[in-house]
C-alpha cells in the first residue's frame, strides 16, 4: 500500500512538473521569441516603408533573417557538440544574415535608376 502511494505521488508531482514547464515554456515563447520576431518584423515594415526593402512580408522577411542568423547553431548548442558563439562570432552571423535579406529582398529599381 505504502509503495502504491509513493508512486501516485511521484506521478502527480511529475505532472505538476511538467504543467510549470509548459507555462515556463510558453511564458518563455510568447515573451521572448515572438516578441523578438514580432519586433524585427515591425523594422523590417520600417524599412519597406522607407523605400530600404523590397516587397515581402516583414514576418516571413525576419523568419529568413531568423534562421539565417542562427543556421545550424541552436541544434549544436542544444546538443553541446559546441560553446555558445562570441561577440565576433555574433556580430559576423547578424552581418552575413543581414547581407543576405537585403540581397534577397532588395528594392525595385525604378526605369530611373538603370
Amino acid at each position: 500500500m505504502a509503495m502504491s502511494q509513493c508512486c501516485g505521488m511521484a506521478a502527480r508531482i511529475s505532472r505538476k512538473v511538467g504543467e510549470r514547464r509548459n507555462r515556463f515554456a510558453r511564458t518563455l515563447e510568447r515573451n521572448g521569441r515572438e516578441a523578438n520576431h514580432a519586433a524585427l518584423a515591425d523594422y523590417l515594415a520600417k524599412a519597406q516603408a522607407q523605400g530600404f526593402m523590397g516587397a515581402g512580408d516583414p514576418a516571413v522577411i525576419a523568419a529568413h533573417f531568423l534562421a539565417l542568423l542562427w543556421g545550424g547553431l541552436l541544434i549544436q548548442l542544444l546538443l553541446r557538440v559546441r560553446d555558445a558563439p562570441g561577440a565576433q562570432e555574433i556580430e559576423a552571423r547578424a552581418h552575413a544574415a543581414m547581407r543576405a535579406v537585403v540581397t534577397l529582398y532588395a528594392p525595385a529599381r525604378s526605369a530611373h535608376s538603370l
